[in-house]
């Protein structure tokens, strides 16, 4: 999914778009359904054995943009076991630090490319249960549909404007945390290690951090993350140790 941030009112308008920060670093907002940086069946298979004796698990997710991975998180999540094994899970914690993204997650609609649809197909999602068409299409674009989400998604994730490096010293964990840092994280590389260590700190033992293709695009993130004692159990997934 991309999408166009204006200042002033948000669009559902499909295109690559980014915004600055306050010295002038240009933050792209891309993000689509499914993306394949993460083995998506793979990691819920791991995460519903992996917390399987907690009674409920406390997913925070940075860089949260228009609601896609987290509507991938839930689809998924929800589409591999039964609701009672599932809903421990919910509601997910999605942040980001722009309050227009977060307006847009919280309108609750949401565009989908035909490529967004093959691959949730592809992963097994009957996506079409959990979005309708709208009966009024506020704007239309080429190449992109608009849905309305239902409500069996949008009640099972919160959207809140939030700074990442500020959120994650408050943590409270019980070893049931999962923080997902992905395709974020990588914008500000002076910055990666110093947050892995507060990870570390914050996070307790078996708790999980997630990053993305542009985290793994920087220089020894794997040996930081390593000693800072979190062990890699699958691609882009990092388990405390």
């Amino acid at each position: 999914m991309k999408i166009f941030l204006n200042s002033y009112q948000p669009q559902f308008k499909s295109s690559s778009s980014f915004y600055k920060t306050e010295k002038g670093k240009e933050i792209g907002t891309f993000t689509w359904f499914f993306r394949k940086d993460l083995d998506w069946q793979a990691f819920i298979k791991y995460q519903i054995e992996h917390f399987k004796d907690k009674e409920n698990v406390n997913i925070i997710q940075f860089g949260a943009s228009d609601g896609s991975e987290a509507y991938t998180y839930i689809m998924s999540l929800l589409e591999s076991t039964s609701p009672e094994e599932t809903e421990k899970f919910f509601p997910i914690k999605a942040y980001d630090i722009k309050d227009t993204m977060v307006k847009i997650a919280n309108n609750g609609y949401i565009n989908i490319f035909a490529d967004d649809e093959t691959r949730m197909n592809n992963n097994n999602i009957r996506w079409r249960k959990y979005f309708d068409r709208p009966e009024v299409e506020p704007y239309q674009y080429i190449n992109t549909t608009l849905y309305k989400v239902r409500n069996k998604l949008k009640n099972r994730v919160n959207f809140n404007q939030g700074n990442m490096f500020e959120l994650l010293p408050r943590i409270n964990d019980n070893s049931n945390t999962i923080v997902m840092c992905r395709n974020c994280l990588g914008y500000f590389p002076e910055k990666i290690e110093q947050f892995i260590q507060t990870a570390s700190q914050v996070l307790k033992k078996d708790s999980l951090f997630v990053v993305g293709l542009l985290e793994l695009d920087e220089p020894y993130l794997e040996d930081i993350l390593r000693k800072n004692n979190f062990q890699k159990v699958m691609l882009n997934v990092f388990k405390k140790l």
